[in-house]
């Protein structure tokens, strides 16, 4: 019997391992051990040792502790 996705929910079944995770945000899995651990990095416990996570869940997480500029992001210029 295929899995079907519930459409109601379309982001209970998003989840993405560490290793997917670290490839997508350049965030090595040791760090993302670190935040889960200590910084409170939401994830999903499927059992005792596979761990899983909704990457918008991650986006937003991050996005809310941005502070400052990122390198490599071009300065904006004052219109004044």
């Amino acid at each position: 019997m295929a899995h079907q996705r519930d459409t109601d929910h379309p982001d209970q079944l998003d989840l993405v391992s560490e290793t997917a995770l670290a490839a997508q945000t350049g965030i090595s899995r040791s760090t993302l051990g670190y935040l889960r651990r200590t910084q409170g990095l939401p994830h999903v416990r499927v059992s005792a040792r596979v761990i899983r996570y909704r990457a918008s869940e991650v986006c937003a997480w991050l996005a809310a502790r941005h502070h400052g500029a990122v390198p490599g992001d071009a300065p904006t210029e004052d219109a004044s």
